[in-house]
């Protein structure tokens, strides 16, 4: 299984370390949602309490990360003008399964780690997206019962997709 680089002294023992790429994508994601925010009239600024800036910012970083997992998948296909060697594909699938693992810890929303099991599963790792397919659907059940239908619905439909892939 694929783990985390994460530092090793404890002080920093839970930080995530982003790469230059994943940084700049993280920050054209924040920079992007900060640019739609609402603004106050008075001011000019846009408030949140301090608790709900935090999860907003762990999940636009959580999902610039998936994006940039999901880059370097549609990379490994190349183009037709340009060919790329195994080495280049493999870079490219071991990127992609860093960038969605540390999706899956800045925001540890149980869909994200179907979402992980989905970059792993692309990068031929079927062991590692049983793992985490299986993690995504021990809490399904509960996630079923959140009140907000969106959610539930895509919750039915990542359940159905795990179930329909016949891997477990």
């Amino acid at each position: 299984m694929y783990i985390l680089p994460m530092q090793t002294d404890d002080k920093n023992k839970n930080e995530i370390h982003l790469t230059k790429e994943e940084h700049e994508a993280v920050d054209r994601e924040w920079k992007l949602f900060m640019a739609q925010a609402p603004k106050e009239e008075i001011s000019g600024e846009w408030y949140a309490p301090k608790g709900v800036a935090e999860t907003m910012q762990k999940t636009i970083a959580s999902h610039a990360l998936f994006d940039l997992a999901e880059d370097y998948l549609r990379r490994t296909n190349g183009s037709s003008i340009e060919r790329i060697d195994d080495a280049e594909k493999s870079n490219l699938f071991e990127k992609a399964i860093t960038s969605a693992l540390k999706a899956a810890s800045i925001d540890p929303d149980p869909l994200n780690t179907y979402k992980a099991g989905i970059v792993l599963e692309k990068a031929g790792k079927i062991n590692d997206a049983k793992t985490y397919y299986r993690l995504f659907l021990d809490y399904s059940s509960d996630l079923l019962k959140n009140e907000n239908e969106n959610y539930r619905i895509t919750v039915q439909r990542a359940i159905d997709d795990v179930k329909s892939k016949n891997i477990l």
